[in-house]
C-alpha cells in the first residue's frame, strides 16, 4: 500500500474527524484518531530512546537506532524519484513495528509553528539522509499545498477516563 499523498493539512484533519465521526464505518477501541503532534510522533520514531544529546549520536538519530542506511528507507540516496509502498523497507522499522518514519513522504503533525503554519516530519523520498533524522522538522506555511511528497498518518489516541475507580 503507498502512502497517501497530495493531502492538504486541513484535508488530514479532516480524514482523522471523519474517522472518529458516527458515519465513519472505523471502530476505535478507546481511542481516538488525530494528526500525531511532534512528541508523539518523535516519541514512536525512537521507540523510547531519548534524543540525542551531541553531534556524534545526531548521526544515529534514526527509526531504527543507528546510522543512516540507504537500504532501509525510500531517500534522494535510492534514487527512485517516487513513493514506494510502505513496507517496503522492512528493517527499516521502529523496535515497535512502524514502518517509514524516515524517508517516503513528508508527515503532517497537529503542531504549529504559528496560525496556518504546521510542522512536518520525517522526510521524504526527496530529501536526503541528513533531512530524514527523527530529530529534524519542518515547516510548512502554506498548509494548504498539494504535492507528492506530502502525505499524512493517523494516530490512534487513548481515550483516558476521569471517573474516579469503582465508578
Amino acid at each position: 500500500t503507498l502512502p497517501v499523498v497530495g493531502v492538504s493539512w486541513y484535508e488530514a484533519e479532516a480524514y482523522c474527524n471523519w474517522l472518529n465521526g458516527p458515519g465513519s464505518s472505523y471502530k476505535q477501541v478507546e481511542g481516538r484518531a488525530q494528526l500525531p503532534s511532534l512528541a508523539q510522533w518523535e516519541g514512536a520514531a525512537r521507540s523510547g530512546r531519548p534524543a540525542p544529546r551531541n553531534k556524534q549520536e545526531e548521526q544515529r538519530d534514526y527509526p531504527w537506532a543507528g546510522p543512516f542506511d540507504p537500504a532501509l528507507a525510500n531517500t534522494a540516496e535510492n534514487k527512485l524519484d517516487q513513493t514506494t509502498p510502505v513496507d517496503m523497507y522492512l528493517d527499516g522499522k521502529t523496535e515497535a513495528g512502524v514502518f517509514d518514519l524516515a524517508g517516503n513522504v513528508w508527515e503532517w503533525t497537529s503542531d504549529q509553528e504559528r496560525r496556518d503554519w504546521y510542522f512536518i516530519k520525517g522526510g521524504s523520498w526527496v530529501e536526503d539522509s541528513e533531512q530524514t533524522r527523527v530529530g529534524l522538522r519542518s515547516v510548512v506555511g502554506d498548509w494548504n499545498l498539494w504535492n507528492s511528497y506530502r502525505g499524512f498518518r493517523a494516530a490512534l489516541v487513548p481515550i483516558l477516563s476521569c471517573a474516579p475507580a469503582g465508578f
